[in-house]
């Protein structure tokens, strides 16, 4: 990573939301185990979450009714920081351009939600993107990404494959990634 930040000159950082700015499934799996895990259902464990398919295979529902749920019962502004709050606005006050995409077009007025919940939690960012059906790195360049923290491993593959990311990227560690492998994709784990 010091090459990034040789002679101080600012790159463009992006950040992903949930399970790297916000500890989502701390609030939310809580939230499922009780709607879901009923009936002999067993209750999951963040452990348990190894996929996105897997989550819905022992809930025995689909993605609309997941998204659905997140929708209505999570309350996504009201998701405590991680540690990557406190990093991200070390960057940004060290003059680091810092974007931030997240994929929550499924909530209603997610914008305005988000920019909420970032005000209330003092992130410092430049910009924010709601990227729907589109691929995050489809906000950015070729070669403008020095930097990206993310917790998919698509979300990465695509930052590189796209020439997007000209530096970096940092898988967050988690459950779900776990198997994910890949030069010059560093894997952080924070303890």
């Amino acid at each position: 990573m010091t090459d990034l930040f040789k002679n101080n000159n600012p790159i463009h950082i992006v950040y992903d939301i949930d399970d790297v700015l916000a500890d989502f499934w701390d609030t939310a799996l809580p939230l499922f185990n009780k709607r879901f895990a009923i009936g002999g259902i067993p209750k999951l464990v963040i452990d348990d979450i190894t996929g996105y398919n897997t989550f819905l295979d022992v809930y025995g529902i689909n993605s609309d009714q997941f998204l659905e749920f997140v929708s209505t019962d999570v309350h996504l502004g009201k998701l405590k920081p991680t540690e990557y709050l406190q990093k991200m606005n070390y960057q940004y006050r060290c003059g680091h351009k810092i974007s931030i995409v997240t994929s929550r077009d499924y909530i209603p007025d997610a914008d305005s939600m988000t920019r909420l919940w970032l005000y209330d939690i003092g992130a410092m960012y430049h910009d924010l993107h709601i990227s729907g059906k589109k691929k995050k790195s489809e906000f950015f360049s070729v070669g403008d990404v020095g930097l990206v923290y993310d917790d998919h491993s698509n979300n990465i593959d695509d930052y590189i494959d796209s020439g997007v990311l000209s530096g970096m990227a940092v898988i967050v560690d988690k459950p779900w990634n776990r198997e994910y492998k890949r030069d010059g994709v560093l894997r952080y784990i924070y303890c």
